[in-house]
């Protein structure tokens, strides 16, 4: 949310308090608003939706202008944070996880650089708490 909003600086709020919120969300088969939008749903809970924007980008700006609050990847929001412009305010009880799949045919030769982006991607996910399944094709 914006760094103005009235639920900036707590240390959280209820899922029924940010449902009640305008929400910004990506289009329509976006992962991560269907994620969004299921989870709060399993809890008993509609998104109440007044904005859908194509991309991050275009959300991450509505919220700058105290237009809607949003849920994006804590990850796309750092430079934000960093300013000041933006703030993150967690829902009690709501972890929002992706898995991470990363594909490669079983006994094909990886290049030296493949190989280094696989032990950076493992350990980049084992340090941020994520889960990476690597399968072999």
């Amino acid at each position: 949310m914006s760094a103005s909003h009235p639920f900036a600086g707590r240390a959280s709020v209820s899922p029924a308090e940010a449902a009640g919120e305008d929400f910004a969300v990506p289009e329509p088969g976006s992962r991560t608003r269907t994620l969004i939008e299921q989870a709060f749903h399993d809890r008993g809970h509609r998104l109440r939706v007044t904005m859908q924007l194509p991309g991050t980008e275009a959300v991450k700006k509505a919220v700058e202008a105290n237009l809607a609050v949003a849920m994006v990847s804590r990850y796309s929001i750092d430079r934000e944070v960093a300013l000041s412009v933006l703030t993150r305010v967690p829902v009690d009880g709501l972890v929002l996880e992706r898995p991470i799949h990363i594909l490669h045919r079983k006994g094909k030769h990886l290049s030296p650089l493949a190989r280094r982006f696989l032990t950076f991607a493992s350990e980049y996910v084992a340090e941020s708490e994520g889960t990476l399944k690597r399968i072999r094709k």
